[in-house]
């Protein structure tokens, strides 16, 4: 994955760490001594470029802020892209699935593909709903002692119970 960069961002952060640092009257060779860091460091974060968060909170101490005064800047809020259907559809399979646990519906067993079927009855604008992942949240159910583990003779499908 390539490394993220929000220039309008840094760019903003680095203007305001110039100006708070001109406003404590100290030069960028004194914020590198109370840092230790080279003074290209500090050069580069008031330019704007890429930088570890650690750095600027190490400016921010030489300049005696809280770091969230240095991040504090105008910005639109909105993240870099849209949740897909999918992931959006992931997302609510747990809490959905907690509310068919509370209601009893565990009380006997039921199967992966039986629980997906009742999430699409319950839930008619659910885009997508797959044993697979239905599979994985109710094995998770298990793990933290919700649900059991039913094998079946004659059946190759694993039925999920309430724990009694």
């Amino acid at each position: 994955m390539a490394k993220y960069h929000d220039i309008e961002f840094t760019k903003k952060v680095g203007v305001k760490i110039r100006l708070e640092r001109e406003a404590s009257n100290l030069s960028i060779e004194d914020v590198a001594e109370i840092t230790g860091f080279h003074r290209n460091v500090i050069i580069s974060i008031e330019n704007g470029s890429n930088t570890d968060i650690s750095h600027i909170a190490g400016v921010a101490f030489a300049l005696n802020l809280h770091p969230k005064i240095l991040l504090d800047v105008e910005v639109d809020i909105k993240p870099r892209f849209q949740l897909s259907g999918t992931r959006r559809e992931k997302s609510k399979l747990t809490p959905r699935i907690g509310k068919l646990y509370n209601s009893g519906y565990f009380n006997i067993g039921r199967t992966s593909k039986e629980v997906c079927t009742e999430i699409l009855e319950k839930y008619p604008e659910s885009i997508k709903v797959e044993t697979k992942n239905v599979s994985v949240i109710l094995r998770r159910f298990c793990d933290n002692g919700k649900l059991q583990v039913l094998k079946k003779k004659g059946y190759r499908y694993n039925f999920y119970q309430k724990k009694k």
